[in-house]
């Protein structure tokens, strides 16, 4: 294990081991495998992290295995268990800062999927409002990320708007052939709308996370409040066996 690897890792057991919450990935332990010495950069020895087990693969294998568009309604449902996820981290003044399909685990299958933030090797505790490095992965980055400013949860949100357009349109929102491409698209902000069997209402929420001005972009406790998600969410929280009072 490279020093890098190293200070992943232990980034990633710092965060998850404060977050606790039914729709985000669980940490229960970690240990070195075998005790080494440091030697050219490396540590002889694996780090092994204990985490919960999601039997269902990742939401971006569920939506590559689709054949046709899913139904609003259990859009809405699997979203609002991610918007319960975050919530939760954001309110540790944390930021995930690789949101992305492929971090959203799934356990169980049909109505009962539940449905787990992961991968928080990246993740930062916010020790001031913004934060500056580059990290994420391209398809997800929001403007101020390509641009090289400081961002905060703003970015995490424009992440969360990505992911419900992926889910709707079971494609990536920015495509590109190279990575000047892939930003250029993400600088300019337009995308393909989504099909018209949608509501107004979701093709408003999609927009409003990924609206190029940070500032105007919502906060996660302005997210839980929407009237458009209020029902999926108390839904969920009941699904798991947990009613947070995040409204008041």
């Amino acid at each position: 294990m490279t020093d890098e690897d190293r200070t992943t890792s232990v980034s990633e057991i710092q965060v998850l081991s404060m977050l606790r919450h039914p729709n985000i990935i669980a940490y229960y332990d970690s240990f070195i495998a075998k005790e080494g010495l440091e030697q050219k950069g490396s540590l002889h020895g694996t780090l092994m992290i204990v985490m919960e087990y999601a039997d269902a693969g990742t939401l971006d294998d569920f939506i590559k295995l689709q054949k046709k568009s899913l139904p609003e309604e259990e859009i809405l449902n699997m979203f609002s268990q991610i918007c319960l996820g975050l919530h939760h981290v954001h309110s540790q003044n944390t930021l995930h800062r690789d949101l992305k399909t492929s971090n959203i685990l799934i356990s169980g299958t049909g109505r009962s999927k539940v449905l787990k933030i992961g991968d928080f090797g990246i993740s930062k505790v916010m020790t001031n409002s913004v934060a500056k490095s580059l990290v994420g992965t391209p398809s997800y980055l929001s403007p101020e990320l390509c641009e090289g400013k400081p961002y905060d949860d703003k970015s995490d949100i424009w992440a969360l708007g990505c992911i419900l357009y992926e889910m709707t349109m079971l494609r990536k929102i920015f495509e590109g052939t190279n990575l000047p491409s892939l930003v250029l698209k993400i600088m300019k902000g337009v995308y393909d709308p989504i099909p018209a069997h949608y509501s107004q209402d979701l093709r408003e929420l999609i927009g409003w996370m990924c609206r190029l001005d940070p500032e105007k972009r919502p906060q996660m406790r302005d997210l839980v409040a929407t009237s458009q998600l209020q029902q999926h969410l108390i839904e969920a929280q009941i699904s798991i066996g947990r009613v947070d009072s995040m409204w008041s």
